[in-house]
C-alpha cells in the first residue's frame, strides 16, 4: 500500500511538472500565478454556421440572443435582429432631447460602435462643440462583419419601415466594398450579393439539406465543433478547471486536441462532396458577369458603392436625417505612415487575399468621393489619418483598429459630423 501510494504521488508530481513546463512554454508564465485568457478560435466553415443565420432581408446576421430588454454595460448581446447591441430594435427614443445616431458598415464599424458605447468619444466631441448633452446622444450599431453596399442602404430602409428614428446616419465603410466584392468576383458571384466569404458556409448547409446523408454529416460536424469548443474554452479559462493544479489544464488541453482531431475528420467528410451548385442549394446567389476582367469588375464595384451612398443620402434627407459617409483607412493602402516593427508583424501579412484588392481599389475610391460631394453627399476619406500617429493603431492583418486607433477615428468622425448639425458656432477648420 505504501509502495502504491508513493508511486501515485511520484506520478502526480511528474505529471504536474510536465504540465507546468508545457504551460510555461505556451504562455511564458507560471501556471499558478498566471490569469489565463480565452484563446480565440480561427474562423472556419463550422464557426460561421454556428455564428450566423440567413436573414430573408439582410442577407445574414449573427445568431440573435433574442429580444433584449436590458443588459449590463460590459455585456454585449446580439439583439433580436442579430446586431451586437444591448437593446432590441427598433429602438424607441427615450425623451424628446435624445439625439439618435445610426452607425452602419462592416465589422470595423461594429467595433467602433462598441468602443463608443464604452468610451463615449463621439458623443463627447459632439457635446463639446454643439452643447447637446452627452447623455442625450445615443449611437446605435447597425453594422456587422462582412456587410457591404447595398446592405447598408437596404438595412437603413428596412428599419425605417419598422419605425426606427434617426437624427444622423454614419456610414463607415470602403474596405469590405472593395475586398469582399472582389472576392465575390473571384468566386463567380455577383458583386451586389452579400459577402461570399460569409455566405458560402450557409449555402453549403442548405445544399446538404436535400439528403439524409447530408443532414447526418451536418449534425456530426456541428456536434464535433461544439465539443471541441467546450474543451478548448475550458482549458483556457481558469473558472472551467476542476483542479487548481497545472495537470488540470494539461488534461483539458489534451481533451481539446482530441476533439479537434475528431472535428477535423468530420469536416473532411462534410466537405468531401460539397458543391456550390446553386440548383441544389436552397440559398440562391446570383452569378457574376461572364468574361469580365477584374479591373472592369472593380469599376462596377465602385459604381455600386457610390450609387448606394447617394441613395442612402437621399433616403436620409427625405426623413430630415443628416448623412455622413466616412471611408475607413487601411494598412495596405500606402501612405506616409511608418510602421514600427511590432505593428508591422501584427498588421501586414504577405498571405492576405485583401492587400491586392486594396492596392488596386482604394485609389479608385478617391475620385468617386469627390463625385459624391458634388452630388451633395458629406463624404470623406480618412486614408492618412494615422500618418503622424506613433502608437500602434492596427490590431490585425485585416482591417481593425486598436483602442487608440478607434479613439482617433471617433474624434475625427465627431468633427466631421458637427457641421451637419447646422451649428452656428462651428469653426471654419471643422467645416473643412
Amino acid at each position: 500500500m505504501k509502495l502504491v501510494a508513493v508511486n501515485v504521488i511520484a506520478t502526480f508530481v511528474l505529471l504536474e511538472f510536465v504540465a507546468l513546463v508545457a504551460y510555461y512554454v505556451r504562455n511564458d508564465a507560471l501556471y499558478y500565478s498566471h490569469d489565463p485568457q480565452k484563446q480565440p478560435l480561427a474562423k472556419t466553415l463550422e464557426s460561421t454556421v454556428e455564428s450566423y443565420r440567413i436573414h430573408p432581408y439582410l442577407g445574414y446576421v449573427l445568431t440573435p440572443t433574442g429580444r433584449v430588454e436590458s443588459a449590463s454595460a460590459d455585456e454585449v448581446l446580439k439583439n433580436n435582429y442579430g446586431f451586437e447591441w444591448n437593446e432590441s430594435y427598433p429602438y424607441s427614443r427615450r425623451d424628446p432631447q435624445e439625439f439618435i445616431v445610426g452607425l452602419f458598415g462592416g465589422s470595423a464599424a461594429a467595433k467602433l460602435a462598441q468602443f463608443e458605447a464604452r468610451e463615449r468619444v463621439f458623443a463627447g466631441r459632439l457635446a463639446e462643440v454643439t452643447g447637446i448633452e452627452s447623455e442625450h446622444i445615443t449611437v446605435l450599431n447597425f453594422a456587422q462583419g462582412g456587410f457591404k453596399q447595398p446592405q447598408q442602404l437596404l438595412i437603413y430602409n428596412y428599419f425605417c419601415s419598422l419605425g426606427q428614428e434617426f437624427d444622423m446616419v454614419i456610414n463607415f465603410d470602403g474596405f469590405n466594398d472593395i475586398t469582399l466584392a472582389g472576392r465575390n468576383v473571384a468566386a463567380g458571384i455577383a458583386i451586389d450579393m452579400p459577402s461570399f466569404e460569409h455566405m458560402r458556409a450557409l449555402q453549403d448547409v442548405t445544399t446538404k439539406l436535400d439528403s439524409f446523408e447530408g443532414l447526418e454529416q451536418l449534425a456530426t460536424l456541428r456536434q464535433s465543433w461544439s465539443e471541441f469548443v467546450w474543451w478548448h474554452d475550458r482549458a483556457w479559462q481558469r473558472q472551467g478547471w476542476e483542479s487548481k493544479f497545472a495537470i488540470g489544464f494539461l488534461f483539458d488541453w489534451m481533451m481539446g486536441k482530441f476533439h479537434e482531431r475528431r472535428h477535423v475528420q468530420a469536416r473532411q467528410s462534410y466537405t468531401a462532396d460539397a458543391t456550390l451548385d446553386g440548383g441544389r442549394s436552397w440559398l440562391y446567389l446570383n452569378p457574376g458577369e461572364d468574361e469580365t476582367s477584374m479591373a472592369e469588375s472593380m469599376e462596377r464595384v465602385v459604381t455600386l458603392w457610390s450609387r448606394s451612398s447617394v441613395l442612402l443620402h437621399q433616403a436620409a434627407a427625405a426623413g430630415s436625417t443628416s448623412y455622413l459617409h466616412v471611408v475607413q483607412p487601411n494598412q495596405y493602402y500606402e501612405t506616409a505612415r511608418v510602421f514600427s516593427e511590432a505593428e508591422r508583424k501584427t498588421a501586414i501579412s504577405s498571405e492576405t487575399p485583401y492587400a491586392a484588392f486594396v492596392e488596386s481599389g482604394y485609389p479608385m475610391l478617391k475620385p468617386e468621393i469627390n463625385e459624391l460631394r458634388e452630388q451633395g453627399v458629406a463624404a470623406f476619406e480618412l486614408f492618412r489619418i494615422f500618418d503622424q500617429v506613433p502608437q500602434e493603431v492596427y490590431i490585425d492583418d485585416c482591417c481593425h483598429f486598436t483602442d487608440e486607433g478607434q479613439r482617433i477615428l471617433l474624434e475625427r468622425i465627431g468633427e466631421l459630423a458637427v457641421p451637419l448639425l447646422g451649428n452656428v458656432g462651428t469653426s471654419t477648420e471643422l467645416r473643412k
